[in-house]
Formats: structure tokens, C-alpha cells, sequence
């Protein structure tokens, strides 16, 4: 018998094949917990990116709503932005794309020209919205450098 990779193995003598016969639990306990933690901090940034995504949406909409829907181009042009970064981030993220990082950075850039824009708009929802984007753009650049 030897171990490989915590794996104590033994020769089954009938057809000569080395087999595991006993796995040491301890050995993948550390890459477990590593494993579990990444998952949620991406979890977490997956929900943060999708929550700023739809308070982008919900701006936009807002903003076809208003009076002064001529002062209101540029917020909705970039909420629509916005949104869709957000939304192309969570799924980069979900699913642990070698791209998840720099897209992230980029990500964190839309939601800052968003978050600048709506904090120019006294409405209620441009306010939700830029608070929505200015925690996902922060949360962007933390998990671009942390993974």
C-alpha cells in the first residue's frame, strides 16, 4: 500500500488493479473551505451586481416617466449601459470566466459614469440608482484584485 494525494491505496488481487481503498477526509478539508469562500464571494458579488442592474432598469423606466425626459437622455442611455455590464458581470462571475477580472474593472468604470450621472437628478430613483451603482463599482474593483 502507498498514499497519493491523501489517498492510501491498495492491489485488489483479482485483477491486479490499484484501487483507493481509503481517503484520508482531512486532506481536502482546507481546499473545501478555500472552495466554499470563493463561492461566496462571488455569490455575494453576483447578487450586488444583479441588484444594481435592476436598479438601473428601474431608473431608465423612471426616467421615460418624467416631464423633462430631455434632460434625462444621458441617465437613461447609461442606465441601460449600466445595466447590461452588470448583468454580463454576474454571469462572467457565476460561472468563473478567466475574464471575470478585467471585466470587472470595466464594469466598475460604466457604474461610475452611471452613479455620476443619476447623482445629478434630484429624483428619487436616480438617487437609488447611483447609491446601487457606486456599491457595485466599489465591490468590481475589490473583486478584481481579490478574485
Amino acid at each position: 500500500m502507498h498514499t497519493q494525494a491523501g489517498i492510501l491505496y491498495g492491489l485488489d488481487n483479482k485483477a491486479g488493479v490499484v484501487l483507493p481503498t481509503q481517503i484520508n477526509p482531512n486532506i481536502y478539508s482546507h481546499q473545501k473551505n478555500n472552495v466554499m469562500e470563493t463561492m461566496q464571494k462571488h455569490e455575494e458579488h453576483v447578487r450586488i451586481c444583479f441588484d444594481c442592474a435592476a436598479a438601473c432598469e428601474h431608473c431608465a423606466t423612471a426616467c421615460l416617466k418624467e416631464e423633462h425626459l430631455h434632460m434625462m437622455k444621458e441617465c437613461i442611455r447609461l442606465c441601460r449601459d449600466c445595466a447590461d455590464f452588470c448583468k454580463m458581470c454576474a454571469s462572467l462571475t457565476a460561472r468563473e470566466s478567466q475574464f471575470m477580472a478585467p471585466f470587472m474593472t470595466l464594469c466598475a468604470e460604466v457604474c461610475d459614469a452611471c452613479a455620476a450621472e443619476c447623482e445629478k437628478h434630484e429624483d428619487e430613483h436616480c438617487q437609488r440608482c447611483a447609491e446601487a451603482c457606486r456599491r457595485c463599482a466599489e465591490d468590481c474593483r475589490r473583486m478584481s484584485v481579490t478574485g
